[in-house]
């Protein structure tokens, strides 16, 4: 009976521990978001600059350029899901969407444990 109770104790505790990691990551990836938008104040793009973005590997110039043109990103909503869009290919683990008026944006990522980031492997509009 104690073995019992030991067993599920433990699987709790693995159930919960996966949940508050979950949202973590969500909250991530939605820091992420409001970074991203903020790169429209950025002046030029230069590939070694990846620090444009904290918590992204490599944002890529045309995401960049993609923002530039977009801007200005006045009343924008931010919603993050777990998983790959529908038609991708399910390689990314979530998927930023950016919303403004009539714009959607979203952005495919993957979790990179070795850099502790997150790759960028697309996005559509």
């Amino acid at each position: 009976m104690k073995k019992r109770i030991y067993i599920t104790i433990i699987i709790l505790s693995l159930f919960l521990s996966t949940c508050k990691d979950s949202k973590k990551m969500e909250a991530r990836v939605m820091k992420i978001g409001k970074e991203l938008v903020m790169m429209e104040t950025k002046g030029d793009f230069r590939s070694n600059e990846n620090f444009l973005v904290n918590d992204v590997v490599n944002v890529g110039k045309s995401l960049f350029n993609l923002i530039q043109t977009l801007k200005p990103f006045d009343n924008v909503r931010f919603n993050v899901e777990k998983g790959d869009i529908p038609y991708g290919n399910g390689s990314a683990d979530y998927t930023l969407e950016i919303l403004k008026q009539e714009l959607n944006l979203k952005v495919r990522l993957k979790y990179d444990s070795n850099y502790d980031r997150f790759h960028l492997l697309g996005f559509l509009t």
